[in-house]
């Protein structure tokens, strides 16, 4: 029989070494000057004028829904939920 990987591990040596140095040489664990130089970078990958990096797709679901509720595009407009669910659900 054939087994197939569900997947398969893609953090190399060199992500490890990364990590640990960036581990060693922080007081806190926030958003760095790394994190601004990724944003810049990956917003001019995209074209785009600006990009924000947040720790998961579940928070970046959530700030989605927060700028379209805040900014009022969801004006006059019906989402049906059901009544218990996960933020990750309704994207």
């Amino acid at each position: 029989m054939k087994i197939y990987k569900l997947a398969e591990n893609t953090i190399d040596d060199k992500d490890y070494e990364v990590l640990i140095n960036f581990l060693k040489n922080r007081k806190y664990l926030n958003q760095s000057k790394i994190t601004k130089v990724f944003e810049q970078k990956f917003s001019d990958f995209l074209n785009s004028k600006l990009s924000i990096f947040v720790n998961s797709g579940s928070s970046a679901n959530l700030l989605i829904a927060q700028t379209l509720l805040e900014g009022n595009y969801l004006k006059n407009k019906v989402a049906i939920l059901p009544a218990v669910s996960w933020s990750t659900t309704v994207s």
